[in-house]
């Protein structure tokens, strides 16, 4: 929906609730929409750490705190259709399942280049020097 299809939503909301509460709403819209810009990055950093502190891949989460930045974009910018986009994303479980469809057969990388992790005892090689014998 183009911008033509954004100015006859605001003609016929408009006519139907009257202009004032039209810009009003418009208004409303975009002051949360900058409100949720600001708690979306303190969500996300929150939930970053707590994923990496698990040793969890982090593209999940910052797949929805993407869209959580995104959802608050789209309250900004004034239209009553890119604030239903905007409400639409701001809603937990779809956010999730856009997440989980958008990460749909994506491997994670391993770190071995495609091999499994090796088991059992690790060892390391290389050369030391002893500075000093202990008695």
């Amino acid at each position: 929906m183009g911008a033509l299809g954004e100015l006859y939503l605001f003609v016929k909301v408009a006519v139907w609730i009257g202009f004032l509460p039209m810009v009003l709403l418009a208004a409303g819209t975009s002051m949360l929409g900058v409100v949720m810009l600001r708690l979306q990055g303190a969500v996300l950093w929150e939930k970053l750490s707590l994923a990496l502190t698990r040793g969890e891949l982090p593209a999940p989460v910052l797949l929805e705190g993407g869209m959580g930045w995104l959802s608050a974009v789209l309250l900004i910018i004034p239209g009553f259709f890119t604030d239903a986009l905007g409400v639409l994303c701001l809603i937990p479980a779809v956010r999730r399942g856009l997440a989980r469809r958008l990460l749909q057969g994506q491997a994670a990388p391993s770190a071995g280049g495609g091999r499994p992790p090796p088991s059992g005892p690790r060892t390391i090689e290389g050369d030391f020097t002893r500075e000093k014998d202990d008695p």
